[in-house]
C-alpha cells in the first residue's frame, strides 16, 4: 500500500535521452494536422515557438516568449540589434536549457523588406557539442 510519506523508487531501462514532440509549425499531412518530430528537431521546434510567441500570449506562462514583433517597425541600429539578441539569449537560458547558443546573429535582409528582422541562431545541445543546427527566423 502506497502511502503519503512511501518512498516509491523509479527505475528504466533506457540507456539514452529521446526527444520527443510535436513538429512546427503545424500543417496538415498525411498523418493529419499534427506530425511528431525526434531529437534535436523537437528542440528547433520548441526554439521556434519560443522566439515566435508574444510575451504574454500563452495562459499560466505570461513570460513565455520574446516581444521582438514590437521591433520591426523601429530604426535599425546596433543597439536595437543588441536588445533583439538579448531578449532571444534570455528567453532560451530561461525555456530551453538544453541548447546552448554558440552564434546569435540579427540583421535586416534589404530583399525581405526593411521592416523585416531576420535572426540566425547556431545551436548545440547542452550535453552534446558535436550535434549542432543553424536555425534561420525571419520576424
Amino acid at each position: 500500500m502506497f502511502g503519503p510519506f512511501e518512498n516509491i523508487s523509479v527505475v528504466t531501462t533506457s540507456q539514452k535521452d529521446q526527444l520527443l514532440g510535436l513538429a512546427f509549425p503545424i500543417v496538415s499531412s498525411t498523418g493529419g494536422y499534427f506530425s511528431n518530430s525526434e531529437g534535436f528537431n523537437t528542440i528547433v521546434a520548441g526554439i521556434k515557438q519560443l522566439i515566435l510567441t508574444r510575451k504574454g500570449e500563452r495562459v499560466m506562462l505570461p513570460e513565455f516568449g520574446t516581444n521582438l514583433r514590437a521591433f520591426v517597425f523601429s530604426q535599425d541600429t546596433p543597439a536595437l540589434r543588441k536588445r533583439i539578441k538579448d531578449e532571444i539569449a534570455q528567453a532560451i537560458f530561461v525555456y530551453e536549457p538544453r541548447v546552448t547558443i554558440k552564434t546569435l546573429e540579427v540583421y535586416v535582409n534589404e530583399s525581405q523588406g526593411r521592416n523585416t528582422i531576420m535572426v540566425a541562431l547556431q545551436l548545440s545541445l547542452a550535453n552534446d557539442f558535436l550535434q549542432e543546427r543553424i536555425l534561420e527566423i525571419i520576424v
